[in-house]
């Protein structure tokens, strides 16, 4: 990998483009990569042409989906600073769309949510083992890097993975977001100890990783969550201090007189699972108390019970120690009060079964409840920030952002989304009542739009990839001849030719998409006017619309 007896890394011309993963790796390689034994299917491409692979794109098939059903696009709402202030859902390669969002949206995005491939050899990824990690690294540096323009300063952004690549994932994301603004590996438990996974000679796997970074540390500010705690009782909470009457008498004996607990019982005879003890516990929290020390002026103030003024606030004072109330622990949870805990960095409380069906789409793997995803906003967001997911999948992001209020920008690539995030955020706005829709009280409403990266030898790559047959990828190789932009150092080649009918079905598909021109995969902003891509009026109106005609 060198020339002119020159490694790649001393040369600024050339980079490494992977056409099949969607990777751009510049050249990097030292003298100990150069033994290593992988075979690496690439293309090698000028940096001009790298610049031009990446440059904005145009935006193409618009619609606005509304509580009433599909409408034309004809304008763009912007907020009172001039940004777009739309929910979008947008079509095409998610590494082109991001560098074409950043023209509107960099350090616009309050957080970033990903849910990407875990490269477990079932997502596409299926180069040998040390190819594929390094070419999964490469997929993931190449997106996080212009995700993080995209950021707010005082923006986040959540990575969930697995096992398989979450220590490498970590070093990277120290890389392109700096040790410093680590805020915490989360660990979020996603299975139960049973069924099929207990199979086998490992301990069972039933949970993942989420690394939350920040742009900035500096610039980031938490929002306190609190999250339910239903547990044994304190015993150390055995007091119940009457203010008007200024006496303190034992909680169980007010538990006893009122009717919740027959006489003799004992602190551990407090179940919270019993509704009604719990709802007197929480409705007299501000009475019921454990005592903690405090440095006292003169024994004068050691009196049976007593008010006492601390640093101008006032606190009263039992047997020499201070009363301190339960209050700290209850907290409103979906507008109802309950015992709480803060949230910590170990997630074991959302349900992550029986959510297949969650949006009214069936999707039986890999669907992430909405659950999860209001928890992360509500760490994060407040109404109107901007929310994006460049991996959209079957739309939770989106969906669970229009519920709670948040900007939404989602990305896909595949065919189906049109029927996962398209087809469920449509019943978002019509008020589906799924997930987290009762807890925020949705009751619909709304709209989005539609878009697609206006392709052009994606068009071709998708109908390769696709492909099936021999005969199938020779009538396609006829219309690459006659309307692709092919590589220009590839002589047009006979696909007819007995050589390449007795290639492999995959190592024709690998020659056809080698000979495409990578650059030309979608359409340019800066050639929308060429004639060749047949770019609507509507269509360049509202792309020039989304650039501000600043491009």
């Amino acid at each position: 990998m060198s020339i002119d007896e020159k490694f790649l890394k001393q040369r600024d011309e050339v980079a490494l483009v992977w056409p099949y993963k969607d990777c751009v790796l510049e050249g990097g390689q030292d003298k100990e990569d150069t033994k290593r034994q992988e075979i690496f299917f690439n293309e090698v491409l000028a940096q001009d042409e790298i610049d031009r692979l990446l440059d904005p794109k145009v935006l193409s098939n618009w619609t606005r989906h509304t509580v009433n059903g599909p409408e034309k696009v004809t304008d763009l709402k912007e907020d009172e600073n001039g940004t777009i202030k739309e929910n979008l859902l947008i079509k095409g390669n998610n590494l082109l769309a991001l560098h074409t969002l950043k023209q509107e949206f960099r350090n616009k995005v309050k957080l970033i949510y990903i849910d990407p491939p875990y490269n477990t050899g079932n997502d596409g990824f299926k180069y040998n083992d040390r190819f594929n990690h390094s070419t999964w690294l490469t997929f993931m540096k190449n997106r996080l890097e212009v995700a993080r323009e995209l950021l707010r300063d005082d923006g986040v952004i959540f990575v969930q993975c697995d096992d398989n690549e979450q220590a490498y994932l970590k070093v990277l994301m120290d890389e392109v977001f700096g040790r410093e603004n680590l805020i915490t590996n989360l660990i979020i438990k996603t299975a139960f100890e049973n069924g099929f996974k207990t199979l086998g000679n490992k301990p069972v796997r039933v949970k993942e990783f989420v690394l939350y970074y920040s742009k900035d540390i500096n610039d980031y500010k938490y929002k306190k969550v609190f999250v339910e705690n239903i547990r044994e009782w304190d015993a150390h909470f055995n007091l119940f201090f009457d203010k008007d009457k200024m006496e303190v008498s034992p909680l169980i004996k007010k538990l006893e007189l009122e009717g919740y607990l027959p006489e003799g019982s004992k602190l551990a005879n407090i179940n919270l699972k019993d509704k009604k003890i719990r709802d007197f516990i929480i409705e007299n929290a501000q009475y019921i108390c454990d005592t903690k020390a405090i440095n006292l002026k003169s024994s004068e103030e050691r009196k049976e019970t007593t008010l006492y003024k601390l640093d101008n606030k006032e606190v009263y004072i039992y047997k020499g120690r201070m009363l301190n109330s339960i209050v700290s622990q209850i907290n409103k949870i979906e507008g109802k009060s309950t015992f709480t805990l803060p949230l910590s960095d170990l997630w074991i409380d959302i349900g992550f079964n029986n959510v297949q069906n969650e949006g009214g789409l069936n999707f039986p793997n890999g669907k992430k409840p909405e659950a999860l995803l209001k928890r992360i906003l509500e760490t994060s967001t407040e109404q109107n920030d901007i929310v994006l997911d460049f991996h959209a999948g079957t739309g939770t992001t989106g969906a669970v952002a229009h519920k709670m209020g948040r900007q939404w920008i989602l990305v896909e690539q595949m065919d189906y989304i049109k029927d996962l995030p398209e087809a469920r955020l449509k019943k978002v706005l019509e008020g589906e009542q799924g997930g987290i829709s009762k807890a925020v009280n949705w009751q619909g409403g709304g709209d989005f739009i539609y878009c697609e990266l206006a392709k052009y030898n994606q068009t071709f790559m998708d109908l390769v990839q696709s492909a099936t047959s021999t005969d199938e990828l020779l009538k396609i190789s006829l219309e690459m001849k006659e309307k692709a932009f092919l590589d220009y150092r590839v002589e047009t080649t006979n696909f007819d030719s007995e050589e390449f009918k007795n290639l492999s079905i995959e190592e024709q598909k690998t020659l056809l998409i080698e000979v495409l021109d990578k650059n030309q995969l979608y359409v340019n902003y800066t050639e929308m006017e060429d004639e060749t891509y047949n770019i609507s009026q509507d269509d360049k109106d509202l792309t020039n619309k989304f650039y501000k005609n600043k491009l």
